[in-house]
């Protein structure tokens, strides 16, 4: 098997996935709240002042436990019944206001879309991440709402073509259909997909979408806690409950690299699927297409690689993820047709003017450069040491150091670090590195370009990724391709990696690399 299935959702037993929209794809969930709070606290000022009651304004509790999850009218409905208030029904195309169940319900839907306009839909970044990953594994996607602005939130999302099925509040409406708690909503959404009950996986936010999922007897009904109601969703029957999507993935473990499969395992995994499969490939430089040299400048890429790097280019997707300035790689390299991600991910170029510079790695160049002033003034003097300033990063090099110095250059770093926000060091092949203490490393640089080049509706089990990387830098690329591709270590940097395959040296880079040329 070239593709694991150790997840909590195994593609082994599971062939659809239902997720709900808000609180579990799109952060639309605190708008919805945002939007009944004003409403209700609107009507319940002016009850309590024609009833000479005292005020209780609405409260989270109110709308979890009322209105998370259900078709408006209805949570309206329960919300006021709470409240011992009864209002007349009215009608669905009543003028929002306090007179009616559904003028209250309308007018909380004129207030949230324009929440909506004003500050656009956010979509959690595990949600779009796992939507990706789930269709390259295969799964069948189908996204439900109790709105009937469920097609319009999603499409301002742009993710409406990843869904294979979706269900909202105007099917409730034509089909008929009962809202949450009730599990008609995820079975129809179940039977569209053409899956059984007994294959299809919900994922929900809210206790009604638990207990529906449980009503309907699906194979898996699982719990997102985007707000620390976990327990409140366990206790409502969910079968496992996450605080992340990403928890659902497959997870890679560590392996000792003397138990990881070779070359010669992976070209016979390769020559099973290539000729289905389109490939696309992520190199690093340093060590993976160059080997490791005592000085960075010295590390070139010969005229014969070149020209095979080429070639792969003109019939495969080929990006390289490098530490060194994108600017710096990309010049080594030298082909127009590749992408590069340079300072292990941050800074980001190439065809049709693709571009990408974290948002937070400019933010911090002012304190790399305090860093960098800090650095030439205690440890220039150190025999072998090199500094490289990088655009959004600092290396300093200690292959060429004595070794009694290179625990002075890790604590000098980290005192370093103690006085200057915003930084972290991180380690690699004889170099400690300065960056930005921000959550983006080469594999967030993997998924971002994969999402860049193939929209999700374009992903499919035909896609086959593979990453290949020397560094402790890599692991993290390593750990984002699991479950979707193929990883390998080149070298070693230690006993353990969550690579699948390792490679002994470069010559086996080449040696697969000529292999994908004649393969097409």
């Amino acid at each position: 098997m070239l593709v694991t299935t150790m997840n909590t959702i195994d593609r082994n037993s599971i062939d659809t996935i239902i997720l709900d929209l808000d609180g579990v794809i799109t952060d639309t969930a605190s708008l919805h709240e945002q939007a009944w709070k004003q409403t209700f606290d609107a009507f319940l000022m002016e009850h309590s002042q024609k009833t000479d009651q005292r005020f209780q304004p609405f409260t989270h509790s109110d709308y979890l436990e009322h209105l998370d999850g259900k078709p408006r009218f209805q949570g309206a409905e329960d919300f006021l019944r709470s409240r011992d208030i009864e209002l007349p029904p009215g009608y669905r195309d009543d003028p929002s206001g306090f007179y009616t169940v559904s003028s209250i319900a309308n007018h909380k839907t004129r207030l949230y879309f324009q929440f909506i306009d004003s500050q656009g839909v956010s979509v959690f970044p595990d949600a779009r991440t796992m939507l990706m990953k789930w269709k390259i594994q295969g799964y069948k996607l189908a996204l439900i709402s109790s709105s009937k602005s469920c097609r319009y939130i999603i499409n301002r999302a742009g993710l409406e073509s990843a869904f294979d099925v979706i269900v909202d509040g105007n099917d409730l409406v034509t089909m008929k259909l009962k809202g949450k708690p009730h599990p008609d909503m995820l079975l129809y959404a179940a039977e569209k997909t053409g899956s059984p009950y007994s294959r299809t996986a919900i994922i929900e936010d809210a206790v009604s979408g638990i207990e529906a999922g449980k009503s309907g007897h699906f194979a898996l009904t699982i719990g997102v806690a985007r707000t620390g109601s976990a327990q409140q969703l366990a206790d409502s029957g969910a079968d496992k409950v996450v605080f992340s999507l990403k928890e659902l993935g497959v997870q890679a473990s560590l392996r000792n690299i003397n138990e990881v499969q070779t070359f010669n395992h992976l070209m016979e995994d390769l020559f099973s699927v290539i000729a289905l499969k389109k490939c696309v490939l992520f190199f690093d430089y340093d060590g993976t297409l160059t080997p490791i040299v005592e000085r960075p400048e010295n590390a070139t890429l010969s005229s014969q690689s070149r020209e095979l790097l080429e070639r792969l280019s003109k019939k495969y997707t080929v990006s390289i993820i490098s530490g060194r300035d994108r600017a710096e790689v990309q010049s080594l390299v030298n082909i127009d047709s590749l992408y590069y991600a340079g300072n292990h991910g941050f800074d980001i170029a190439g065809p049709a003017n693709t571009s990408y510079i974290h948002p937070s790695a400019k933010i911090v160049q002012p304190y790399l450069s305090r860093a960098d002033e800090y650095i030439s003034e205690s440890l220039s003097s150190i025999g072998g040491i090199l500094i490289e300033r990088k655009r959004f990063s600092i290396a300093v090099h200690y292959r060429l150091v004595n070794p009694r110095d290179v625990e002075t250059i890790g604590k000098e770093l980290a005192a370093i670090c103690d006085v200057i926000n915003g930084l972290k060091i991180t380690s690699g092949k004889k170099v400690f590195e300065l960056q930005p203490d921000i959550e983006w490393n080469k594999g967030k640089a993997v998924l971002w370009l994969i999402e860049k080049l193939f929209p999700i509706p374009s992903l499919s089990p035909n896609t086959l990724f593979m990453y290949l990387g020397d560094d402790i830098t890599d692991e993290d690329a390593f750990r984002e391709i699991e479950g979707i591709g193929l990883s390998v270590l080149v070298g070693s940097h230690g006993s353990m990696t969550a690579a699948k395959y390792h490679f002994d040296s470069v010559t086996q880079v080449y040696s697969l690399i000529n292999t994908l040329i004649s393969l097409k």
